[in-house]
């Protein structure tokens, strides 16, 4: 019996400003968000409403301090980075379809609706 393995390297890059204020106005770092990646259970959504240059991203996902965040990214073009915008703690609604996908066993598909523009930062 042969066992394979394999090994994902994620990188992230962000802007300290950028990090600091959303430190200061949501109690998030850049440094806790970048864990929600690696929640096998995330949810991410395509940002059409803030996709500019690049595609934009919503992740819903727990964090290592065991708070469930939203976090807005993209995909940077030199290399496999990930480029975090902004993070905040999920609202009691976005908590909820955290929740109840986490407890199926089916992906989910195209919920988008469940961020609105009051909710994006």
């Amino acid at each position: 019996m042969q066992n394979n393995y394999f090994i994902i390297i994620i990188s992230f890059s962000w802007d300290e400003k950028k990090n600091e204020a959303d430190k200061k106005k949501h109690g998030v770092s850049f440094d806790e968000a970048r864990t929600v990646f690696y929640d096998e259970n995330a949810i991410r959504y395509f940002d059409p409403d803030h996709s500019g240059d690049e595609d934009g991203f919503l992740m819903g996902g727990m964090s290592q301090k065991l708070r469930i965040l939203i976090v807005c990214h993209c995909f940077r073009e030199e290399g496999p980075v990930i480029g975090i915008i902004s993070a905040r703690k999920a609202t009691k609604g976005e908590e909820d379809v955290y929740w109840s996908e986490k407890s199926n066993t089916y992906p989910p598909i195209g919920r988008s609706v469940l961020f609105n523009d009051n909710d994006l930062i």
